[in-house]
C-alpha cells in the first residue's frame, strides 16, 4: 500500500545521503521517495518494486512456487490454514494470533506460551502513535485496537512491520501471564538460558512525529533487576529445552524460515560475513524431521520435493 506524508525538513538530515540512510534504517522493507515540498519533504512509502531490493537471486523461483508474479504484492501475500497462517511477511502472524484470541474462551487458561522459532525476536517498535491513551496508525491516522480487523489494516499500511508484531501483542495483553520461549541460532546467543521480564510501555518517541510515543519492549534480566510484569522471555539454542513446556495450556507457535537459514540478513555484502547462519539445503532437510519430532503433538511428515 502506497502512503505519502509531509514531514518537516527540520526532522530529517539536510545531507541527501544521510537522509536516505536515516529513512531506510527507520522503515524496513519499503521503497521510499522524497520530494521537496516547501518547508517539508513529501515522503512516499511503497512496496519494494524489484528483485534486486530483496538480494536473494532465487526470489522469482520462490514466488513462482507460491503462485505470485507481482513482487510488489509480497507484503500482502498470505494464506489462511485451518489452524494457522502461511505468509511471506511474518507480520501477518499477529493477524492470525488475533483471530485465534477472538474465538478463544479467555477464562479457560491461566497462561499463554509463545514458541518463537526465529533468528530475530520481532520485538521492535511498530509505527503506532499513542494519542489520548489509544494507538493510531502513523501512515493513515486510523485507530488501532486489539481486533483482527484493525490489525489487518495496520499490517496493510505497514505501520506494523516485520520485526514488530510481537510487541503489539504483548502491549495489549500485558495483564495476562505470557511466556515467550525464543528458539534461535546465532543472533541472540548472548541471551542463551537467561530469564527476562518484559515491560511494554509507550515511552519511545517517533522520530518523524516527535510529539507522540510508540510501544516499546524493555528487557529486564531477572538476575540483576526486578519487575512486576506478567510477561517473561527466555532464549534457547536447544530445541529440547525450548519445548519443555506445559501442553495443558494454550501454545502459539511462530516459525520464521530464517531460523533454518539466515543467509542474507538483508545485507548485499552477505558473502563477506564469516559467521552467518547459512547451512545447505541438505543440512536443513536432514535436521528438520528431528526438530519437528520434539514438538508437542503429532509428528509431521516431511518430504523433499525432487526436481523434475
Amino acid at each position: 500500500m502506497s502512503n505519502s506524508l509531509l514531514i518537516l525538513k527540520s526532522l530529517l538530515p539536510s545531507d541527501e545521503e544521510q537522509r536516505w540512510d536515516y529513512l531506510y534504517s527507520y522503515f524496513s522493507d519499503q521503497y521510499i521517495t522524497c520530494d521537496d515540498f516547501d518547508h517539508c519533504w513529501k515522503i512516499t512509502f511503497d512496496s519494494l518494486p524489484s528483485q534486486e531490493c530483496y538480494i536473494d537471486p532465487n526470489l522469482m523461483k520462490g514466488l513462482d512456487w507460491w503462485g505470485l508474479s507481482n513482487i510488489k504484492k509480497i507484503p500482502s501475500a498470505y494464506k489462511l490454514r485451518n489452524k494457522g497462517i502461511v505468509a511471506l511477511n511474518d507480520s501477518w502472524t499477529l493477524y492470525e494470533w488475533l483471530r485465534w484470541f477472538e474465538r478463544t474462551d479467555k477464562k479457560n487458561f491461566d497462561k499463554l506460551t509463545i514458541i518463537h522459532l526465529d533468528e530475530h525476536d520481532d520485538m521492535m517498535s511498530p509505527h503506532l502513535l499513542q494519542k489520548n491513551e489509544g494507538l493510531f496508525d502513523f501512515f493513515t491516522n486510523d485507530i488501532v485496537d486489539f481486533t483482527s480487523r484493525k490489525v489487518f489494516n495496520a499490517i496493510k499500511s505497514s505501520s506494523i512491520e516485520i520485526g514488530s508484531f510481537v510487541t503489539l501483542f504483548l502491549y495489549f495483553l500485558s495483564h495476562r501471564n505470557i511466556e515467550i520461549r525464543h528458539l534461535g541460532q546465532k543472533l541472540h546467543e548472548d541471551r542463551d538460558s537467561k530469564n527476562y521480564s518484559i515491560e511494554v510501555t509507550c515511552n519511545k518517541k517517533h522520530k518523524l512525529a516527535p510529539d507522540y510515543k510508540r510501544p516499546v519492549c524493555n528487557f529486564i534480566d531477572k538476575k540483576s533487576g526486578s519487575s512486576s510484569s506478567n510477561l517473561t522471555y527466555k532464549f534457547f539454542t536447544s530445541i529440547e529445552d525450548a519445548f519443555d513446556i506445559d501442553t495443558e495450556q494454550p501454545i502459539l507457535l511462530h516459525i520464521d524460515m530464517d531460523y533454518f537459514c539466515n543467509r542474507y540478513e538483508g545485507c548485499s555484502d552477505w558473502k563477506q560475513k564469516k559467521n552467518r547462519h547459512d547451512p545447505s539445503i541438505d543440512e536443513i532437510l536432514t535436521t528438520c524431521p528431528y526438530r519437528f519430532s520434539v514438538m508437542p503433538g503429532k509428528k509431521p511428515m516431511i518430504k523433499r520435493r525432487q526436481p523434475k
